[in-house]
């Protein structure tokens, strides 16, 4: 998994409009990003797949201020991410279901576990 990235001043408007808020799926679906959630350097947002919960992404951003470029790597919870701060309004947003797989389970019961 590499970093993604973009040169000028970062803010949080030119993130989003950079990963796309809503686009259209190679086999017509359509996907929209919802309720994003700002926590330190990592943005969470949940995915939505024609209308329905999809799944809980995350970008983390990493910005060298000096050099006017920002960087982000995204991944999606299916992987498992090392992070354990998403808001679990997400969570309920988008309940999990067996297609998430295993590292997607044991990342949410994590989460879950996690005191705020």
């Amino acid at each position: 998994m590499g970093w993604d990235g973009l040169y000028g001043q970062f803010s949080k408007e030119k993130f989003l409009s950079s990963i796309g808020v809503s686009w259209d799926g190679e086999k017509g679906d359509k996907y929209e990003r919802k309720e994003f959630c700002w926590k330190s350097n990592r943005v969470w947002w949940a995915t939505f797949k024609n209308g329905q919960p999809f799944l809980v992404e995350v970008a983390l951003i990493k910005i060298n201020k000096k050099a006017n470029e920002w960087m982000y790597k995204h991944m999606d919870e299916t992987v498992g991410p090392c992070f354990y701060d998403c808001p679990k309004k997400l969570l309920k947003m988008v309940p999990w279901r067996e297609e998430l797989g295993g590292y997607s389970k044991t990342w949410r019961e994590k989460v879950l576990n996690k005191t705020e």
